[in-house]
């Protein structure tokens, strides 16, 4: 399991910020039978999704089953994977949903970085 540190936006024309500063938590958990979970608080917002998950080199796939935005069940999020020691980074290929943050605009990507619980 994996507990979340820190959320980055990454704008398009290179500035990095915090959209959440550090009131944020979560963890983040990965089964060897191929099923996943997170859960996030994000300020004020909560963030959850369950389903499998599928890792091809440097990416992993996680296909929702289930999910706090049921808009989302059923969809298949991309993220490039990057594992360091006890860092998770996972990083999006797409802006943030604009339901999380306000000011997302095309080209913004998000790397999440979570820390193993030991």
């Amino acid at each position: 399991n994996w507990r979340l540190v820190s959320w980055e936006v990454k704008k398009a024309d290179g500035r990095v910020y915090l959209p959440f500063g550090q009131d944020l938590d979560g963890y983040i958990g990965y089964a060897e039978h191929g099923s996943m979970s997170v859960f996030m608080r994000l300020q004020n917002k909560f963030v959850f999704y369950s389903g499998k998950y599928e890792v091809s080199g440097d990416k992993i796939t996680h296909q929702m089953t289930i999910s706090s935005n049921p808009v989302n069940e059923g969809r298949d999020l991309v993220r490039l994977l990057l594992i360091e020691g006890d860092r998770l980074t996972l990083t999006t290929m797409e802006p943030p949903p604009r339901s999380l943050v306000e000011n997302a605009e095309a080209g913004d990507t998000s790397r999440l970085i979570w820390e193993r619980v030991h």
